[in-house]
């Protein structure tokens, strides 16, 4: 992280160990606790400490991107399983009924976000063709 977070020269050696924690997956008192820190201080750098918030910041949207890009690798199977609880002609009706209700559940979630995707492009463009 250090190599490319600009923030990085702003931080001090606890706050970088408590980031390189929270990175590997740890909690905010175990980062505390290898870090040499009370969690407080910590919560004190997230309010107060823009180039630790936003060396944070750039980690928790690293780790949310990542997230997504797995569980996007898993579309495919998730569909394919959906699809074979709806055509098995041995599954419970209460199997395909919960099965067709996610396809739905997510068909509107799917369509709302690109609604609104839509929506906040346009804005960003008249705002930019605007100014």
């Amino acid at each position: 992280m250090s190599e490319i977070d600009p923030n990085i020269g702003k931080l001090n050696s606890h706050q970088t160990k408590v980031l390189d924690c929270l990175a590997t997956g740890a909690t905010k008192d175990q980062a505390a606790t290898i870090a040499g820190v009370a969690v407080r201080t910590i919560n004190r750098w997230i309010a107060q400490d823009d180039a630790f918030k936003a060396a944070l910041d750039e980690l928790t949207q690293t780790a949310v991107n990542e997230s997504a890009f797995n569980l996007a690798a898993l579309l495919k199977k998730a569909n394919t399983a959906i699809q074979g609880i709806l055509d098995d002609s041995k599954a419970k009706d209460g199997d395909k009924l919960r099965a067709a209700s996610l396809v739905y559940d997510t068909f509107i979630k799917i369509k709302e976000f690109n609604e609104l995707d839509g929506r906040i492009k346009a804005l960003e463009e008249a705002q930019n063709g605007g100014a």
